[in-house]
């Protein structure tokens, strides 16, 4: 051990010594002591963020990128530093809220010196402070000049100019609802059979799109009136308004639903203008499929509108029950088209409801919402029970027309011919391997929270092509009591790309303004360690139906997926919790898994994955390049009404690395192909004060802010904490 203390004046001097390996040698260091502290040049490293328990790698300078030691010369009063291949790293462990500072000094073969102060800002609660956050349930998401608008149910109105910060606003929506859908609440959504007579509680899942033919903004809102005994009496309306801010003018209804022989003349059933003839028997009454939640018992809620290559409007909506539907509108008045008919086949079509888009069969599955990429129309449905205990989560359908039909993944129809699991309606369905999963609750590095019950959500593509899944969360952490008007969801923001095999699969982490894909990529940008996610269809945080004896443990980890950790060598291989090969084609990566230990069962990956790479910051003030797409062959349909047994499933991965040299974590808009992070930098094991992880060539020991180090024998040189210093070692053997 050599303590800089010792040799805080100019000269050189020998210091003897013992080996602290086995071998014992006496050994020699020669210490040569620079005059002044002016040798040193000094650089500012940044600033990053970082929660009281994450952990942030910073991008070295430019200007140090060429020297070939470094070491630890002052620490942090707080958490512990550490060197990786790709930066240096910090850990804030229990640190509390505050401002860290530490110096790293760095030395070049030439004998040339430069200390690199780093500054790490811990707060308490990394995401609030990167985001303000907003509520609103069942998001519909559009834009109006650089201002995004999301409107949610309970008049949750809110906006924003980035994405992350929202704020809510009013319209004569939010304070004189009562007055202004007096009409159509008191003629049908308030006769229903369960005393929900109440207008405010009611007002769910608006959808706003523009309608260029009326140059007015066009709101479908569901008026739910729900009910007992096989009645769903809902309805949803149209409003409009000249801008997003309101106000609106209620319009008239659109399409009516839990109607009986009693009360359907108040609905637009019937002959005539403005009428749908032809729904009922020939004796007048409604018939009998409409009286069943099996059949066309159809919830008229969920709207989602839009518009076909050719021009054509259609309105989707549908909630559980008799499943999800599509009608054609007319765009000069924005109401139904009257001049379109449907036939009613059998899970196709019906005279009155249209096209039968998913679900039904008194299978769970709500809020579709639809977005057109390339040659495909992407379905996005809600399944399960929307509580934070109720395995709620959203699932993914695509097909070449908008109006159907939608497969998944595994080659499997959107719509149900049967109840295929559990009772019916339990949402026990939820289990099933239908629908590619995009999101789940899961637990992976860099993560500033548990999400659970994601849901209602609408894919969102701006204007330069970026696609974002808008959704409400609940969280695994937060559990209480839901009312309509309390409730501990909040809205998220997250990243999608584009799967090499064209589905639209998510990133791991929340949207902050940061995002990469590069066009190719070098395996070694891409090698490294991993935390992957498997998005397993039949498990979901769902605690009201996994029966666990202890309480605790049951809310705790019920139906959580863990990441499982793998490492992607620069040879090919694949090793960790799965084994197998991979290889890079591109910005394109193929697993291909022959074993592994992965998620609840022995082989939650296996069979091949193709992926896609990009780079985004992380939720805890790092940075990850991450995996994204679809593969495997493990998990199995299920239910009768199945077309294929394939298990294809989603995954995303992340490997934790430094921000690039020239992001501004605080102002990340930076250049959209600059220099990327090279390798893995997660750092395993790495103790911050007492020793750092090696170079590839023979590198510094960390030196405390004690001033001392351990020469180890194999080091060819090492850094002192005086003023500047440089030890020549060199092994003598004695006897």
């Amino acid at each position: 051990e050599v303590k800089a203390g010792s040799y805080a004046k100019p000269g050189t001097f020998t210091v003897k010594g013992v080996a602290q390996d086995d071998s014992r040698m006496p050994v020699e260091v020669t210490v040569t002591v620079s005059e002044t502290s002016s040798d040193v040049a000094s650089y500012d490293g940044g600033t990053l963020k970082v929660s009281t328990e994450g952990t942030v790698v910073f991008a070295e300078p430019d200007a140090v990128r060429g020297y070939s030691r470094r070491a630890l010369l002052t620490a942090p009063k707080a958490g512990t530093v550490g060197m990786t291949d790709d930066g240096v790293r910090y850990d804030a462990l229990a640190a509390a809220a505050g401002t860290y500072k530490f110096v790293v000094r760095y030395a070049s073969k030439d004998g040339s010196l430069a200390d690199v102060t780093y500054t790490a800002n811990v707060v308490k609660d990394l995401a609030d402070a990167t985001h303000q956050r907003a509520s609103a349930h069942d998001p519909s998401i559009v834009k109006e000049g650089d201002t995004y608008y999301v409107f949610g149910s309970h008049r949750a109105w809110l906006r924003s100019k980035d994405l992350k910060n929202w704020e809510s606003f009013e319209n004569n929506l939010s304070t004189d609802y009562a007055e202004i859908l007096a009409e159509p609440w008191a003629a049908w959504s308030s006769q229903n059979d369960n005393a929900n007579t109440d207008i405010s509680g009611n007002m769910w899942a608006p959808d706003v799109v523009w309608n260029k033919t009326m140059n007015k903004w066009c709101m479908y809102l569901s008026l739910n009136g729900g009910g007992r005994n096989n009645v769903q009496k809902s309805m949803i309306v149209l409003l409009t308004a000249d801008h997003l801010d309101g106000d609106w003018t209620y319009v008239a209804p659109v399409v009516y639903s839990g109607f009986r022989d009693s009360d359907v003349a108040a609905t637009d059933i019937g002959s005539g203008e403005g009428k749908v003839d032809g729904v009922l028997d020939a004796d007048g009454k409604v018939p009998a499929r409409y009286l069943s939640l099996d059949d066309r018992g159809v919830n008229a809620i969920d709207a989602d509108v839009q518009t076909d290559d050719d021009g054509s409007m259609w309105l989707s909506y549908g909630s559980w029950f008799g499943g999800i539907w599509m009608m054609k509108l007319d765009p000069a008045t924005g109401l139904r088209d009257y001049a379109t008919t449907y036939g009613t086949v059998k899970n196709e079509s019906d005279v009155y409801y249209g096209r039968k888009i998913a679900g039904g069969a008194n299978n769970s599955g709500e809020g579709a919402s639809y977005v057109k990429r390339g040659d495909y129309w992407y379905l996005f449905v809600s399944m399960g029970q929307l509580g934070v205990d109720g395995g709620y989560q959203i699932r993914e359908f695509r097909s070449k027309n908008l109006t159907g039909p939608y497969t998944d993944q595994n080659g499997n129809s959107a719509r149900y011919g049967t109840v295929i699991a559990g009772s019916s309606g339990s949402g026990m369905n939820k289990l099933v391997n239908r629908g590619l999963k995009v999101l789940g609750s899961a637990s992976y590095n860099g993560i500033a929270e548990i999400r659970a019950a994601q849901g209602g959500n609408e894919v969102y593509i701006d204007d330069d092509g970026s696609i974002y899944n808008v959704y409400h969360t609940r969280f695994v952490d937060r559990q209480r009591n839901e009312t309509a008007t309390g409730s501990d969801n909040e809205l998220r923001v997250q990243q999608m790309v584009v799967s090499p095999d064209g589905w639209l699969v998510s990133t791991p982490y929340e949207y902050s303004g940061a995002f990469r894909q590069k066009s190719s990529y070098t395996v070694d940008e891409v090698s490294g360690s991993y935390q992957i996610v498997v998005n397993d269809p039949t498990r979901t945080y769902a605690t009201n139906t996994e029966q666990v004896s202890d309480e605790s443990a049951r809310l705790a980890d019920a139906g959580i997926v863990h990441a499982a950790n793998i490492d992607l060598a620069s040879d090919g291989s694949v090793s960790g919790q799965a084994q197998g090969t991979w290889s890079l084609d591109e910005n394109t990566v193929t697993l291909h898994i022959t074993a592994s230990t992965v998620g609840n069962n022995a082989s939650g990956m296996m069979g091949d994955y193709a992926l896609t790479v990009c780079e985004q910051p992380n939720e805890v003030g790092g940075y990850a390049l991450t995996l994204a797409g679809v593969g495997g062959n493990v998990f199995t349909s299920a239910g009768s009404d199945v077309q294929s047994a394939a298990g294809k499933t989603s995954v995303f991965a992340a490997k934790q690395t430094a921000w690039p040299a020239n992001e501004d974590p605080d102002d990340p808009s930076g250049p959209n192909d600059p220099s990327q992070p090279s390798n893995d930098a997660n750092g395993n094991g790495s103790n911050a004060q007492a020793n750092t992880e090696s170079k590839k060539e023979s590198v510094a020991r960390t030196l405390t802010s004690t001033g001392s180090a351990v020469a180890g024998l194999a080091v060819a040189a090492l850094l002192l904490a005086a003023a500047g210093t440089l030890t020549a070692i060199r092994r003598r053997r004695r006897g």
